[in-house]
């Protein structure tokens, strides 16, 4: 018996897979954005989306290091929470 995962797609299926999701709006919405807010408005919130999804890697990045764990981000909220319950 063979319990081990085969995979099925590659590198690039996923790049693939990620980059369609884009070009079709359905991630990130440009057609929506671009028609409610209009060019100045669209630069002015995808800015500040930028620097929100910076400040989230560095946190990420700091929790990764700070608390090594294979849980991911399920482990580091429910580190502080476990903590609380105490």
């Amino acid at each position: 018996m063979n319990t081990q995962l085969k995979p099925t797609l590659g590198t690039l299926h996923l790049w693939g897979i990620a980059v369609g999701l884009v070009i079709s709006g359905e991630y990130f919405g440009w057609s929506y954005g671009w028609g409610v807010a209009g060019t100045l408005g669209f630069l002015v919130t995808s800015f500040m989306v930028a620097t929100m999804y910076t400040c989230f890697i560095f946190s990420f990045t700091e929790l990764t290091t700070a608390i090594p764990h294979a849980g991911g981000p399920f482990a580091y909220s429910r580190r502080p929470l476990a903590k609380k319950a105490d």
